[in-house]
């Protein structure tokens, strides 16, 4: 065989590969999310909708419409950011439960450390071709690549901001929840009201980390966008 078929064949088994655990992430994705839905109590729910609203200064429509915007959001933070009254995750609880049988207990354990370490933040954009580079606001990470096969980039233009949950799944970047465009005077004021927040913060607790302050007080960005009136932090 020569390197030039040998490289074809790599580059076909990676693709396979990538596609394989793609589908798998989704799945064990959408059975959290089953799970956070249809296993745990009203009161349990009550309570999560109670917290996520002060966080937020948003109120999640009816369960049974996830068409808005914080219905969305609350439905992905729910099953993986909400801690229970036995301060668990409810990812945690699913595993427990048995969910996820169907991968192997290596994959199972890496996607779920990997969801209940993710959270939304601002990303600038910049185009690479046929890719977008996402590159997050206030992290000193290294940007992103966003393939439009997986990121819905229709209304994406360079240099505006959006506000986005991404996770890395074998090569790729994938987005966890809805996606939010901001105008150049939403992500102003968003980016600007998170920096005062944050430094707010970082004053009373100095090691305090952007990932843990975006899953908790800087949820507040979602009633920078929709017309929540926030008490200001």
């Amino acid at each position: 065989m020569s390197n030039e078929e040998h490289h074809v064949d790599f580059l076909r088994w990676r693709s396979i590969r990538q596609r394989q655990k793609e589908r798998q992430f989704y799945r064990l994705l959408e059975d959290v999310l089953t799970y956070a839905e249809k296993q745990t109590l009203l009161r349990e729910k009550v309570r999560a909708r109670h917290i996520f609203q002060q966080l937020t200064c948003r109120k999640p429509d009816q369960p049974e419409s996830f068409s808005g915007l914080a219905e969305q959001v609350f439905r992905i933070w729910y099953a993986l950011d909400y801690l229970n009254i036995r301060h668990r995750r409810l990812i945690q609880e699913y595993l427990d439960a048995g969910g996820g049988i169907w991968l192997d207990k290596k994959s199972r354990l890496v996607w779920a450390s990997t969801l209940i370490a993710s959270f939304y933040s601002v990303f600038f954009l910049t185009r690479a071709g046929e890719n977008w580079i996402l590159q997050e606001m206030a992290s000193d990470l290294p940007p992103l690549t966003a393939d439009p096969r997986n990121w819905p980039t229709e209304e994406w233009q360079e240099g505006a901001s959006v506000i986005a949950r991404p996770v890395k799944v074998g090569v790729q970047h994938l987005p966890v929840g809805p996606i939010r465009v901001m105008s150049p005077e939403e992500s102003d004021d968003v980016r600007s009201w998170l920096e005062r927040v944050y430094a707010t913060k970082r004053s009373q607790q100095t090691h305090l980390p952007w990932r843990v302050f975006m899953q908790r007080q800087g949820m507040g960005w979602l009633s920078r966008i929709e017309s929540g009136g926030c008490v200001e932090s």
